[in-house]
């Protein structure tokens, strides 16, 4: 499991509005048995500022990171990556700056 693998969200309550789960958390930490995540969600959820909600493509469809709800999972919930959004590792690093640190 690699930083800015894409999961589907096990979760039911929460699948059809966060399809999918990106994982944030450094590959350094690896050892821990959680993950910090961000939903993806569709872009016409809500509106967005996109340096806060960067958009990206998985599977052929555009989803919304969206850092402002990032949370833990325990890596036993997240099975199968189905994308890597390493390509997008600046523009996500951006927005979880602009969520912790104001910049």
């Amino acid at each position: 499991m690699k930083q800015f693998d894409v999961f589907t969200n096990p979760d039911p309550a929460s699948a059809k509005s966060h399809p999918y789960l990106v994982v944030l958390q450094s590959d350094v930490l690896d050892r821990l048995n959680t993950r910090i995540v961000a939903p993806l969600i569709p872009p016409t959820s809500l509106p967005f500022f996109e340096r806060l909600m960067p958009v990206v493509s998985v599977e052929g469809a555009s989803y919304v990171i969206d850092p402002t709800n990032m949370g833990a999972v325990h890596v036993r919930m997240l099975k199968n990556p189905v994308a890597s959004l390493s390509g997008y590792r600046e523009r996500i690093l951006a927005a979880i700056d602009l969520v912790i640190v104001g910049i």
